[in-house]
């Protein structure tokens, strides 16, 4: 793990020069995020006689890839395409379905996500960024007795700001996944999405 991280950092630096710039008509380009998300996805249901109840409140951890193609700028602001190659998190939670209650880990992936960008530049190799995505998601819960499967669409909304290379925000991830049971065929069920990340990254 520390070489991947050291690896990560000489990376930054040898890109810094080369692309350090955030302006106007010069800022396409790849982007990666680190980040850690504080889920609420508490919730409850009644299936088949018997109550489930999911507690997905832990603390998930998770990357992004995206690019950016900006159609339209002037001196001070930028309008940008924004793709979300992928959204990846894990994150530790609890499940109770008749009378068995265990830990489960989740796992979700978005892929091939997109949406509008927006962006104020500073001055100073400086901006700030605004957008809203649309993903695709899968995800999977797995304990030691169940393994729950879901899709949907997540809605991801955030801000950041970017110094040179650098970029630092938060985002709101909100919508529902459609949530079933691999070994049960009657548990089917709309679980929410409600989390809140902050990211650390590189936009290149």
């Amino acid at each position: 793990m520390k070489k991947f991280f050291l690896a990560l950092a000489t990376f930054a630096g040898l890109s810094l020069n080369a692309f350090a710039q955030a302006e106007p008509g010069n800022d396409n380009g790849f982007g990666l995020k680190l980040q850690v998300g504080i889920a609420g996805g508490s919730f409850s249901k009644e299936i088949a006689g018997q109550k489930v109840e999911m507690d997905h409140n832990g603390i998930g951890y998770g990357l992004e890839l995206d690019n950016r193609w900006y159609v339209w700028h002037n001196d001070k602001m930028g309008a940008a395409i924004n793709a979300r190659w992928l959204d990846f998190e894990y994150t530790p939670g609890t499940t109770s379905y008749k009378g068995l209650e265990e830990d489960v880990n989740s796992v979700e992936a978005g892929i091939l996500g997109v949406g509008p960008m927006f962006t104020y530049y500073l001055g100073n190799n400086m901006a700030i960024d605004a957008y809203y995505n649309i993903v695709p998601s899968v995800s999977a819960a797995i304990g030691d007795d169940v393994t729950y499967l879901g899709f949907g669409l997540a809605h991801h909304a955030g801000a950041a700001f970017r110094y040179k290379v650098f970029q630092a925000g938060c985002e709101y991830r909100f919508g529902k996944f459609e949530v079933a049971d691999v070994d049960d065929d009657d548990f089917t069920m709309d679980a929410p999405l409600n989390n809140l990340r902050i990211f650390l990254g590189f936009k290149f």
